[in-house]
């Protein structure tokens, strides 16, 4: 479904990635040490390291091939980013930037108005960025990367300064849309219960000889 071999050089190292995901894996969990290049990983498929080279294919369409001078650009790739800064625009408001991509027909289970209840955004919606709190701007940023119309989902340390309760219930809706849509995920973070909760398998990428971590129960989002 996804290929990865790329390598990036930053200064005082070279990061390297050969990452293919088996067919049965819909959201895939990475884990890892600070600055071990979880994040950057992230960027070189969402199309935003274009100092990247090497090969990135996603459902048979190749989105780099550095030797061919291929590269789909960021904006024709789309992909649901959440960093894990929010990122939102501060000059518009919330509903601005969780529609910013548009008005495009929403994917089952996407719709604005459930993605909105369920992540307990919509007294928000007239409000500016710099009025929210940092939970209040990672869930606005959630909304935005659900409604985009995504083909794929990047998801790094998303809950990061969001309360145990909404954590629970977003963690419980990605789980069911992943389930009822298979819509392929990335998600990274620190927490084993997070991935436990939402992925299928998990990689550690400090150990890069053998990557996979399969995980049990494939039908726990269901239940």
């Amino acid at each position: 479904m996804l290929n990865v071999d790329c390598h990036l050089t930053l200064p005082g190292q070279t990061l390297s990635y050969q990452l293919k995901t088996p067919e049965e894996i819909t959201c895939l969990g990475i884990k890892g040490d600070s600055g071990c290049g979880k994040t950057t990983l992230l960027r070189i498929i969402a199309g935003l390291e274009h100092q990247a080279h090497g090969y990135v294919e996603f459902a048979q369409q190749q989105w780099q091939y550095t030797q061919q001078q291929k590269f789909i650009h960021a904006s024709e790739r789309n992909i649901g980013f959440v960093f894990q800064d929010a990122r939102l625009f501060a000059h518009l408001s919330v509903a601005q930037n969780i529609q910013f991509k548009g008005n495009k027909r929403a994917l089952p289970g996407f719709e604005f108005k459930r993605v909105i209840e369920t992540l307990d955004v919509g007294h928000l919606l007239n409000r500016r960025p710099v009025n929210l709190s940092g939970g209040e701007k990672q869930r606005v940023a959630i909304a935005r990367a659900l409604t985009s119309k995504p083909r794929y989902l990047l998801f790094d340390e998303p809950l990061t300064g969001i309360d145990h309760n909404h954590k629970v219930i977003i963690l419980d809706y990605l789980a069911q849309l992943k389930y009822e849509y298979a819509i392929p995920m990335i998600y990274v973070s620190h927490l084993d219960d997070e991935l436990k909760k939402i992925s299928d398998g998990t990689i550690n990428l400090n150990h890069k000889n053998n990557p996979f971590t399969m995980l049990s129960n494939p039908n726990r989002a269901h239940g």
